[in-house]
Order: C-alpha cells, then sequence, then structure tokens
C-alpha cells in the first residue's frame, strides 16, 4: 500500500466570527483546504501554499503551532490502494475577500465563509466536521 501525506487548514476569521469551506464545484462537495507535501516542504509550508492556492488568501496566521487534527483514511485509484493521512492545521485571517489563483481554476474551487453551524452542516465529509469541531472548542477557550 502506498503512502500519501496531505496538510490543510481550518481558516477561520476572528472579525466576522466565520469559517472558511472550499467546495469542488464538479463534484458539489464543501471541505476544509488541503493538498500533498511538495518535496523539500514541511507540512507547515505545504498547510500555508495549499490554503493560498484553494482559497485565495494570503495573510494567515497560525493560530496555534502544532497540529490540531490527523484523518487518516484508506482509498483506491486506478486498481491501487493508498494509505493517506492529512494533517490539519488551525489559521486565522482578517481578510473576508480572497483573489482568484490559478489552481481554484484547475481544480474547480470556490469557496464562502459560514457561520459554525452553517459549516458543520455544509462540510460534505466527516473529516472536515471534525476538524471545525476542534477549532471551535479551542475558540472557545481562547477567544
Amino acid at each position: 500500500m502506498i503512502e500519501k501525506i496531505s496538510a490543510g487548514g481550518v481558516l477561520y476569521n476572528p472579525k466576522n466570527k466565520k469559517y472558511y469551506l472550499i467546495i469542488s464545484l464538479l463534484k458539489n462537495e464543501w471541505k476544509l483546504p488541503k493538498g500533498g507535501v511538495e518535496t523539500g516542504e514541511t507540512l507547515e509550508q505545504t498547510a500555508l501554499r495549499e490554503l493560498y492556492e484553494e482559497t485565495g488568501f494570503k495573510n494567515l496566521e497560525f493560530f496555534v503551532k502544532d497540529p490540531i487534527y490527523t484523518s487518516k483514511y484508506i482509498f483506491e485509484e486506478k486498481g491501487q490502494e493508498y494509505s493517506k493521512s492529512v494533517i490539519y492545521f488551525l489559521f486565522t485571517t482578517l481578510e473576508e475577500i480572497s483573489i482568484h489563483t490559478k489552481e481554484m481554476d484547475q481544480e474547480n474551487l470556490s469557496g464562502a465563509w459560514f457561520s459554525y453551524e452553517e459549516a458543520i452542516e455544509k462540510a460534505s465529509f466527516e473529516d472536515s466536521k471534525k476538524g471545525l469541531k476542534i477549532a471551535q472548542e479551542i475558540f472557545n477557550q481562547n477567544l
């Protein structure tokens, strides 16, 4: 089995108290931004790059230094089985409007801000919901 590692994050705006989710327009799936680690990158660098590429937000800050959650699952693609680990960090930004990136075009992505309750309802996958829940617990304790 081939192992794949991705990094991404939960993005929160403390000014409007909302979370940002991306949507895969072709699949109509709402999720947290994430992507594969490139050669020479740390997990933190991957998470920052992927959040920028998939959301268009540049001014991102780590809210806590360490990852908040790791999702692990197995999937099959073209007859090959993969074990995937996705490491999620927690980010904040005061920006509300993003720029459009070439990666958003290539991957048919868009996104929107949601209240915590709306984000939980919108999220298509359990790992996104779990990341949002952990983030909300952290913010409830620290903000």
